[in-house]
Parts: C-alpha cells; structure tokens; sequence
C-alpha cells in the first residue's frame, strides 16, 4: 500500500495526466505502512466556488492534470495551474543537483539519476523550492554537512526513500528550518541520533519505515515538539523492549498524533507502553499484534487515541475480553493478518464508542461466520462501519448468506459493510431483508454473486443506500482443489453447515449457466415491460469485470424516482450495445475497456443528462468511422467529458461532434486518425483536445480556422504530441498554422515529425522548424535575393548601430587626425612623459640672460631640455598647441570665475599654467580639434561644475574626449571641481564614477566661507593640477 503518494491534484499540488506519469512526474514516494497519508499541500486550485455547481462531482478539469512542458536543460520543465515551475529531472543519469534550472523553481524531482551523495546546501540557490524529491539514487550513502553557512531554505517536503542511506551528518538539515515533511524510508539508516535532525523544528512528518534501525538516542525527538506523524515501521532490528523504545524517547512529542511501529518485533511479549504513555495528544497507532498480550494501563492517559491498527508481525490468536481495558476511546479498530481463532464478544464492551470495525486476511484460521457469530457483543452499540474481508477458509469454494448470519447484524445500525473476497456466491433474501436500513454504503467486490443469487431489486427497502460495490465478481473454482476437501473436520462443517460441499457445486453451476445464457444473449434484447426498481437514494454502482450486472443495468429501465447518477461497467466485456439502453437518470458511467465494436443512436436517450461519459479502450471505430451526421452523441447535449481513446479510430466526420454543445473536454488519444477534420466552432466552452498518440499527418483548414475562433473566445489547449506530422514542404502550412495560432499547445517538447526520407525527428521550436522548411522549399534565386537583401540590411543596421554605440570614441579618433592634419603633433608614450623638461617663461628685456646664462648652465652643463619661445616656438603656429598644467572645461557663466579668481589663484600666485578656451583658443580654428589638442596637451582636464554644467555647447563634447584620452593613454585625466552643488540624481553617469574614484575637489558653500577654507579649496586644486611625474 502506498505510504507516501505525491499525486499533484488540484486539492494538493496539481494533477498529472498519462503522459506525465510516462515521462515519470508521477512520484510514487514509499510503500510500506498499512496506512497511506498524504501531505496536507497548500490548495493550489484556483476554482472559483462561489456559485453551486450542480454536476461538480462529475466534471473532471483537464486543468489538473495537463500543463505547458518546456525545455530547462539537462531536465524537463512544466507551470503548475497556479503558475508555479516544476522540474523533471528524473532518469537523467545526473550526479549532482543542476545549478541551471529557473531559479523560481517550486517542485525538483531528482528520481533515479546517479547522485553518490546529497548535500542540502545544493538546493539553497532556489529560494522558492518548495518540494524535492531524491529517490531511487542507489549510490547515494551518505548526507554531508561540509559547509558552514547561515542560510536556510523555504523547502516544505523532502523526500529521499529508496536510497541507500546509511550515515547522515550532524545538522545536515539544518538549512531547512520551514520543513513539514520528512521521507527516509527505504534506506539503510542503523543508528538514530539527536545531531542528525538538528534545527528541524518545524518538521511536522518524519517517515523512518523500512530502514535497519537498531538504536534510538533519548533525544532524538526532543527538537521536532510540531510534528504529528512518526513512522518507524518495518525496522526488524528495532523491538518494543525498553531498550529500544525508552520510557523517555517520545517524552517531547506533544503533538504527535499517528504513530506507526508495526513491523518491528521480532520475539516481544509486552507492547511498549511506557514509552506510548508520553504521547497523550496521540489519536492512531499501528502497531504488531503479540501473543497473549494487552495493552498495559499506562495507556488510560491516550484519552485521544481514536484509532488502532493490529497487524504485519500478527500473532494473536484471541481477541480476550480485556483487550480493550486500558484503551476505550477508540472508535476505530483494524486487525489484519492474525491467525485469529476466536474473539470474546464481550471484548467490545470495552469500546462503547466504536465507530468502524475492520478485521480481515485472517489466514484460513477464522470464518466469516465465525466473525459474524462474535458480533453479539456490538448488538445496538455506536457502530457505523464494519468491513469483514478475506475470511474463508482454503477448503470452501464459496459461501452463502442467510438469516442466521445477520441474526446480531440487524441490531446494528450500520451505514458501510464491506464483505469483500469472501468468496460469497449467494446471498438470500432473508439476510438482506435483516440488515439495518440505516445501511448507505454496501462492497460485495471480489466474491461470486451474481444478479441470479444476488437480485439488486432486492434492496429496494433500504431507502438511504447511496453506493454499492460489487466490483469483479470471478469464478475461482477453476483453481480450487478438490483434494482439499479432505481437510475439512466435523467441526469445520459444524461451523459453516451452508457451505457443504455438494450444495457449493450446484450453486457454482447454476451461477456458470447462468452466466452463459446472459453471454449468448448479447444480441438480444433485455428490456422488461415493468421499471426496475432500486433503492431510492442509490446513487451510485460500481460493477467493473461484472458482465451479468452489466446487462441488468443497461437492459432495464429504472422507475422515474431513481437517483442512480454513477455507474461503472468497465472491464466488463460487453461486445455489442446496439440493442442496449442507458437509463436516463444515469449521469456518468464507465463503459471502457468493454471490447466493443457496435454502438446504436439510440443507446443514448433523448435529453440524455449524462455529463460524463468513458468510452476508453472499445473496437468502436468503424461505427464512429460511418456516423456522418453525428447521431451517436446527437442527445448528449449536457455531456462534459467524452474519452473515446484507444478505440481504433481512423477517420471522424466533420459533424461528429454536432451535438455536444457543452463539451470541455474531449480525449481521442492513442488511435489511428490521420486526418484531423472537425467542426469545433459551436465547442464554445471547450478546455481539452487531446489527440496525442494518434497518426494525424494533416488538419484541414476549416478545423484550423474553427481552432482559432475557439482560441479568441476560450482559453483551451491541443494535445498533438505523438503525432507523425509532416516536416515537409507539403506540410508548411499545417506547420506554419502551429507557429502562429493563439491555441494553446500542451508539450511541445513532444512535437514530433516526419521528414521527406519518412525519418522521425523532434519538432523542436516551432518558428525554427517553420523557418527551415521555408528556406528549403523556397526556389534558390529567390533565396539568393533574399539572402542578399537581408544581409545588406543587416550590415546597415548593424553599422549605424556599432556608429551609435561608438560615436564618442569615432569623433575623438576624427579630431585627432585633424589635429594632426593642420599641423599639430600629439606626443608619443614611449617619447616619455613630455618633450621638454622645462618651459621658461620670461620677459623680453631678459632675453639675453637666458639664451647666455641659463642655456650655458641647465642645457650645456646639467642635460637640462629647455623650451624657449625665442627659439624653438616654430613660426606661424599658435600658442594652444603648447603643454599645459590644467585644461579647464566650464559653463559660459562662470567665464568670470575663470578669467579673475582661477587666473589670479592658480597661474599668477601659484604658477600652474591654465588653458582657457574663450583665452586661448585661436579665433577662426577648429573649436573641436582644439580641444582635442588641448586635453592631449594638459596633465589635467579640470571640470568646473555647476547645475548648469551641461548647458554649453561643447562641455559634453570635452568631458567624453577627456575620457577617451584616459583609455587609450592609460593617464588619469579628468578631475572634478564642484564649485556648485549638483544632486547625484542628476549627474551623468561619467561624473559619479570619477566621484566615486575620489578625484574631485569642492567649492565651499557661500554660508561656509573663510579664507582659510577658501586658501585650502585653492591649495588642493594646485595639487591635482601641478605635474608631479
């Protein structure tokens, strides 16, 4: 029995169809407790349930089980209904978990890959995991903790069974503080420690099952005070001794509410009730069942213990009177596998409260008479549910039931009994007219019956019987030995006087012959001139592998106040319903894998209020091959659901869906259709085309254009995955209509085509695909031209792009090769830093002292290069292009500043020769080139900014040249002087950074000035602009 299924349902985290579960989203998690119990999932549907819906229960969205897939290499992505991303990853061969998946990540299933060891702190980067799963990594033995981080996860279910763990470090799961649920089943864990599980507060399941456990530690459970299910089960080493489950091991567990320990014994005579009396929240147990031994009165404190489960290692024998002593408040009692041989009807006394019995697979050892004979003790007591299963004995093949076995039954105001695979070949009126009308749910699956020893109009009195079960009635007496009658004593006889063997036989018989009558009547019709007439509230049967119950409720029709709404007749093998007849009030029946070939119009009545109708797995293509005018479904009109797969269909008539107008979902998937044309238009509300796994190689262009009118009214997806469609020049159009219709297609990732030579292949992108084909069909000197235009369009945008992305550096490279042009010759880096060590400056009247004295004494004597305007400045040429201490770029209104104080401060006090545009270009010249030149020639380009910095012509200009200059001389150039305040919201970009790399000088504030900050403001400006190389 499943432990732990992750189904994503629309109630849990979303649902799958069969082709999910193939490419295996479908996690089955672990199968070994006796109980299944689900994760309680965040509700992620988002149905709108404001206004009733009166066919509810019978509609089945699509929307839970199917998804858009995408590609998230090396795995397989999908969008939950709720938008949320959920990754297959599973048989991928991968080691570790990727690290190149969405980073929104929701769910990550890693099953059977080739990981060799689990280190949670993998999971960290996706921040939204909210599921992992980590199952089936045989190599995995071991969980690291190798890191030391800080961090923690969101994740909520961490599922690692069917590994083989061994070793787990110390506050490896420390990381996931927010986890609920915890799987280590089916592993290989031995020795159970307090350091394993640290910071696992919030941990609400921890499933432990069939690992090797032979040591608990005290403190294992002392953190996780929030969780509420503990399974231990199946760790043969670990018994019920105080050894193992010390008085102390569930001391903190407050909240715990199921516990499951059944599996674990292996020689005990005492249940491990110290250890059990600490959990006074607890509300099930399952548990082993040991010989000669009750539940002690430690117990007396679990007032809130409301349901127990005996079985597995099973070795009691009798149910004693005292059993239930210490343990009254239960309400719900299961018993499996025990070779019981007696139960002391007084036993139940104990539990006035009982609400539901289950005793079952009793080994051969005790009958279901017997069982029926101990009910005396429950005899008008509080029970609802009784479920007596598998109890025969070898030598019987059958069994009947009459008015001595519910001689205590009718006293009990049952509302479910299951008598399941009892081998019950007749049941007589006398022991239905005796069971309680307080009865709504009655299982008869797995026996013998049939409507010859079991009438259905039988149970007409009991007026609140809502389900029956008689689900695969098979005759096994094929199998039965009759060497085994031998083994039946007296007192066997005695016990089961209606089961003698001769009167077996004749009732077997009887029961074959009639069987064989109703086969050979298929072709005949089974309409009574009366209505049959049911239980009034009965609203649903389930009689799948059943064929003779098959014909009763499709021959007859049912009295106008029958509530019969549900009915399951798969697997049933009717061949032929043409002359068959489903009763109006039946609103959803499942007639599949039934193998047949003829179905009539007029199976279906007029105003049919069938919603939901399975046609799966039936030979009906021909019949549906040949309905033109769409008579089958004519009078379904309020059908919602239609599944007609796997049918051997080859062709549908346009008009074969003509009268469902309120359809929404529709499966026609693994057929033989290979030519989609159908009218869709009237589909209104239409979710679901699935026609996958079929061999359509074509979609007419009406159906095409019928798609894309429901597109534009209705959110509905196509399912054409699996199909052979054509990747060939023929096929452009159907191939171009996938690339652009607004119709949702579901996997694309599973879009396959053929190409010309008949190979299969991925669809991939559609636009690529679509793309290609077009390139090859194409003639070839339509596309040489194209060819040409598109790359000479390309290269042009491609040009004015690259122009626009370097226009600053194309105009600093076109002004340096002006300057070069007009005459002026930039220095050279490998020249050194500039081409003179010292520029005099002098007066005219001293002019023979330094062409004398100073050239004699610096030049000639000390290797000192002079410039001296007298003699080298080259005649004709203008005094920008000489080498300057500071260029200075302004705003035109702050031309005074410049002109007086940065003059008087800078070049007359502290010698630091400035360049001024409005100064000291040329008039006439090239204002470009000069500038240019003179960033090339300064040591610094010294911005002078205000609010209005920008507003001049040239300023942007200067500040991108000054900064080409930096990057291809590798100097620092740019230096900032913020005379005015400027917000850092409104500077450029360039600016900020130059700020951020500290090389600017502020302007005191008028409010703040002293001559002492104004003498530092002008002191610090000289040092940024004074050469120091």
């Amino acid at each position: 029995m499943l432990l732990l299924t992750l189904i994503l349902t629309s109630a849990k985290l979303e649902g799958l169809t069969s082709h999910q579960v193939v490419s295996g989203i479908s996690l089955v998690i672990s199968d070994a407790s006796p109980l299944e119990y689900l994760p309680q999932y965040l509700d992620l549907s988002d149905n709108d349930t404001s206004m009733e819906d009166t066919n509810a229960e019978y509609r089945t969205g699509f929307r839970s089980g199917h998804g858009d897939r995408f590609e998230c290499k090396p795995c397989i992505c999908s969008h939950s209904l709720s938008q949320y991303i959920l990754a297959n990853c599973s048989s991928r061969r991968l080691t570790d978990v990727p690290d190149s998946l969405p980073p929104e990540l929701w769910l990550l299933n890693m099953t059977d890959n080739e990981m060799q060891l689990f280190n949670p702190e993998s999971v960290l980067r996706y921040k939204n995991l909210n599921t992992l799963i980590i199952s089936y990594n045989r190599k995995i033995t071991h969980i690291s903790n190798e890191t030391f981080s800080n961090l923690t996860s969101g994740l909520f279910f961490l599922n690692l069974t069917k590994n083989s763990i061994s070793t787990i470090d110390d506050g490896s799961f420390h990381f996931f503080s927010n986890l609920h649920q915890l799987d280590l089943g089916v592993n290989r864990l031995t020795n159970i420690t307090a350091g394993m599980f640290l910071g696992l507060r919030s941990l609400r399941n921890l499933n432990l099952t069939k690992n090797s456990i032979v040591f608990i530690e005290n403190s294992t459970f002392d953190e996780m005070q929030h969780l509420k299910l503990l399974d231990l089960s199946l760790n043969k080493h670990l018994s019920y001794s105080v050894r193992k489950l010390t008085p102390r091991l569930f001391e903190k567990l407050f909240r715990l509410q199921n516990l499951y320990i059944q599996g674990n014994t292996i020689g005990d005579h005492s249940y491990p009730n110290s250890a059990l009396q600490k959990l006074t929240n607890l509300q099930s147990l399952s548990s082993d069942a040991l010989l000669n031994c009750t539940f002690g009165p430690q117990l007396q404190s679990l007032k809130h213990l409301k349901e127990l489960q005996l079985g597995t290692n099973c070795r009691l024998k009798n149910l004693t009177r005292d059993f239930f002593q210490y343990i009254p408040y239960l309400n719900t009692f299961v018993l499996s596998g025990c070779k019981l041989v007696y139960i002391d009807p007084e036993a139940y006394f104990n539990v006035p409260n009982l609400h539901t019995l289950e005793i079952s697979h009793t080994s051969h050892t005790y009958d279901l008479y017997e069982a029926f004979d101990h009910l005396i003790g429950l005899q008008n007591s509080s029970l609802k549910v009784l479920r007596l299963k598998f109890m025969y004995r070898t030598h019987f093949p059958c069994r009947e039931l009459h008015a001595q076995h519910a001689k205590y039954l009718q006293h009990i105001a049952l509302e479910e009994l299951d008598l399941s695979q009892n081998r019950i070949a007749l049941i007589g009126l006398d022991f239905i007219r005796l069971l309680s009308r307080t009865l709504k749910k009655l299982v008869l699956n797995y026996n013998k019956i049939t409507p010859f020893s079991f009438n259905l109009e039988q149970l007409a009195f009991l007026n609140n019987l809502l389900e029956l079960d008689v689900e695969n009635q098979k005759d096994d007496s094929n199998d039965f030995n009759s060497n085994d009658f031998s083994l039946a004593t007296d007192s066997d006889h005695s016990i089961a006087p209606n089961s003698s063997t001769p009167l077996c036989n004749s009732l077997l018989y009887k029961t074959e012959l009639h069987k064989n009558q109703a086969l050979e009547s298929t072709r005949v019709p089974l309409k009574d001139s009366w209505p049959v007439k049911l239980p009034p509230n009965l609203s649903k049967i389930k009689a799948s592998e059943f064929l003779d119950y098959g014909f009763f409720i499709l021959g007859h029709v049912f009295q106008d106040n029958c509530s019969l709404k549900e009915v399951d007749l798969s697997d049933s093998y009717f061949s032929n319903w043409g002359d068959l007849y489903l009763s109006p009030p039946i609103k959803k029946i499942d007639l599949s894998s039934n193998y047949c070939r003829r179905i009539n119009p007029k199976f279906f009545s007029k105003n049919s209020p069938l919603v939901h109708l399975n046609l799966h797995n039936n030979f009906l293509g021909d019949d549906f091959a040949n309905d033109k005018y769409g008579n089958i479904f004519r009078n379904l009109n309020k059908l919602f659901y239609l599944d007609i797969s796997m049918n051997l269909i080859y062709k549908l008539p346009n008009r074969f869906l003509a009268g469902l107008t309120n359809l929404e979902t529709l499966i026609v998937s693994d057929n033989k259709l290979q030519l989609l044309n159908l009218t869709f238009r009237h589909l209104t509300r239409l979710q679901l085309l699935d026609f996958s796994r079929n061999s359509i190689t074509g979609i007419t262009e009406s159906t095409r254009d019928d798609l894309d009118a429901l597109a534009a009214i209705t959110d509905f997806e196509l399912d054409l995955t699996f199909n052979p469609l054509p990747c060939t020049c023929s096929g452009i159009e159907l191939m171009k209509w996938l690339a652009t219709t607004k119709v949702k297609l579901i996997d694309q990732v599973n879009l396959q085509c053929r190409l010309e030579n008949e190979v299969a292949t991925s669809v991939g992108d559609l636009k690529e695909r679509l793309n290609f084909l077009q390139r090859s069909c194409i003639s070839k000197s339509l596309i040489l031209v194209v060819s040409i235009l598109s790359t000479m369009f390309v290269a042009v945008v491609l040009g004015l792009v690259l122009m626009y992305r370097y226009r600053w550096k194309l105009r600093y490279l076109r002004n340096v090769a002006i300057a070069k042009f007009i005459g002026f010759e930039p220095k050279k880096p490998h020249q050194g830093i500039f081409k003179y060590d010292a520029f005099l400056v002098y007066d005219s009247d001293d002019l023979q002292f330094v062409l004398n004295e100073c050239v004699q004494e610096l030049e000639v004597r000390r290797g000192i290069k002079l410039c001296i305007g007298d003699r080298d400045f080259m005649p004709g040429t203008y005094v920008a292009s000489d080498i300057y201490d500071a260029f200075l770029v302004y705003d035109s209104d702050d031309l005074q500043f410049v002109l007086n104080e940065c003059v008087q401060e800078l070049e007359v006090r502290r010698g630091i020769k400035l360049c001024i545009g409005d100064r000291d270009f040329m008039p006439g010249t090239y204002v470009a080139s000069d500038i240019v030149s003179a960033v090339q020639n300064s040591y610094r380009t010294v911005l002078l900014v205000t609010p209005e910095f920008y507003d001049d012509d040239y300023v942007e200009y200067a500040v991108n040249m000054a900064i080409n200059e930096a990057i291809h001389t590798s100097r620092q150039v740019l230096h900032l002087c913020l005379y005015q305040p400027v917000a850092l919201v409104e500077m450029p970009r360039d600016l900020v950074a130059i700020l951020k790399r500290n090389e600017f000088i502020e302007y005191p504030p008028e409010e703040e000035i002293t001559p002492g900050l104004i003498e530092n403001f002008w002191d610090q400006l000289t040092a940024a602009a004074r050469q120091t190389d």
